[in-house]
């Protein structure tokens, strides 16, 4: 029975395809759920929370010109991206957005004096405390990844504030494993 059913077939209903763009300052919100007709239902949400909704079918996609016709009409529009830019050409003018990333870059803790993990890898050895003091090229911490052990050491003299990993620890590439104070 399952061989009868056309290739993409799901028997629930999945959430549409969400993309955020910014146009200028404002975001733009643009949904989209294929249709049992080919056609696709398409939601666009604009600054001030204003919708549209509308039902589009494809009828060419092809180096950047995108045919589609809505409501009883043809259009016929090209879209250029490059990196995060979008630029789609029509006859009402010309629209530039920018594409809003779908899940924002980690941002890395930043801490005065911090050491961190070069990779992610396996705390081998702690060789200070906090308090400690430290000279400049003094080995703090050992760490392993991918069978290869990397010296952790001070970049110059101070004292240790503080120690957030032990041996044996699992740390990720970036993670802050010592903190020395250099004033």
């Amino acid at each position: 029975m399952l061989r009868s059913l056309p290739g993409g077939w799901r028997n629930s209903v999945m959430p549409p395809e969400r993309a955020v763009y910014r146009h200028g300052p404002d975001p733009v919100e643009v949904s989209y759920r294929p249709q049992r007709d080919g056609g696709f239902a398409v939601r666009v949400t604009g600054p001030g929370g204003g919708a549209a909704q509308l039902t589009a079918h494809v009828t060419q996609w092809d180096g950047g010109w995108l045919s589609f016709a809505e409501g009883g009409r043809s259009h016929r529009r090209h879209v250029l991206r490059r990196g995060d830019r979008v630029w789609v050409q029509g006859p009402d003018g010309d629209v530039e957005l920018t594409a809003v990333p779908r899940f924002p870059q980690p941002q890395q803790e930043a801490v005065a004096g911090g050491l961190v993990a070069p990779m992610p890898g396996t705390v081998l050895e702690v060789r200070v405390a906090p308090g400690d003091q430290v000279s400049a090229g003094q080995l703090v911490m050992i760490v392993e990844a991918m069978k290869m052990e990397h010296r952790i050491t001070a970049p110059g003299p101070g004292a240790v504030a503080e120690v957030r990993a032990s041996r044996g620890d699992q740390v990720a590439a970036g993670d802050v494993l010592v903190v020395i104070d250099a004033g």
